[in-house]
This record gives structure tokens, sequence and C-alpha cells, in this order.
């Protein structure tokens, strides 16, 4: 599968295709935060993309879902629905059923926000939001707040980014 290999490189660089990322309890608050903004029963995720797969570096899972149905950390791009986002790399919503066969089954409701690079402005991965409820209804209010959030992460990402290539320095 080709990609564009300065966007890949890119998200190389943040160090984001790691197969096992260490928990990051700020980005997974602020994934609770973009669940909060869908609904109680939202599971919001935060996934890199690498040429060949999307690797999770956040989440929030609701308490009323089985943590184990939340998709693996590691899995084949396919046709997921961040791909789209990363390609369009402008907000995605699908409000309703009309998501795509691949897509979990149980999910109702999708929303992606593409995660810019602040100084390339390659999309890195996607800040989802999911649902078992439809939401027909979802404002541009709402989309507002998700990209606010993931603005934040990013910055978030930037920030962690710079702190490793300090301390790399210092030594």
């Amino acid at each position: 599968r080709l990609d564009d290999p300065e966007r890949i490189e890119c998200v190389r660089s943040y160090g984001l295709l790691n197969p096992h990322p260490a928990p990051d309890p700020f980005l997974n608050e602020l994934c609770k935060s973009a669940a909060a903004v869908v609904g109680p029963n939202a599971l919001a995720i935060m996934n890199a993309l690498g040429d060949e797969v999307a690797i999770r570096i956040a989440e929030h899972v609701p308490p009323q879902m089985d943590p184990a149905a939340a998709p693996p950390i590691c899995t084949p791009r396919g046709t997921q629905a961040c791909n789209y986002v990363v390609y369009k790399r402008s907000p995605v919503v699908l409000p309703s059923a009309e998501l795509a066969a691949g897509t979990q089954g149980f999910m109702q409701f999708y929303t992606g926000i593409p995660m810019t690079c602040p100084t390339t402005g390659h999309a890195l991965g996607s800040f989802c939001v999911v649902d078992t409820e439809a939401h027909p209804d979802f404002t541009e209010e709402a989309v507002n707040r998700l990209q606010m959030l993931c603005t934040t992460a990013m910055h978030h990402i930037e920030l962690r980014k710079f702190d490793e290539a300090f301390h790399v320095f210092q030594i």
C-alpha cells in the first residue's frame, strides 16, 4: 500500500508508530473530554497512521463498555474511516448508520478530526469519537470543540517531541 513518504516520516519523527506506546494520561483525559462532547456511551481514540497500520496512542473507553471490545492497539489500516480523515485533512462526521461495513459493526456514529503536524501540515492520524447511538443532529459547535481538543493534543505531542530531543541533547 503506497502512502506519502514525507507524511510517514513525519509520523515517525514524533515516535508515534511504536506498537507498544506508553500510556499518556494527558492524552487519555483529552479523549475522555472528547467522548463527553458526543455522549455517555462514546468511545474516543487517537490513532497514528503509518503506511500499513494504525496505532492507538490514547483512548477513553466508557465505563459500561467491555475494554476488550475496544479496537486493538495496532490494527491494519484497511478500510478504516480514519484513513479518510487523514487523506481529506478535515473533519469527517458520519452521524448515523451510514457507516461502512468494516467499522467494528457496533458503531452508529463516527466523527474524526485530523491530527495535523503544526510545522508540515501533514495529518499524522485521527482523533475519533464513535458511539453506539446515532447523532443525526451533531452540531458544528461540537465539531469545533473536538477540533480544539485535537489541537491541544497536537500541542502536547509537539512538546513531548521537543522534550525528548532536549533530553537527548543534554546527554
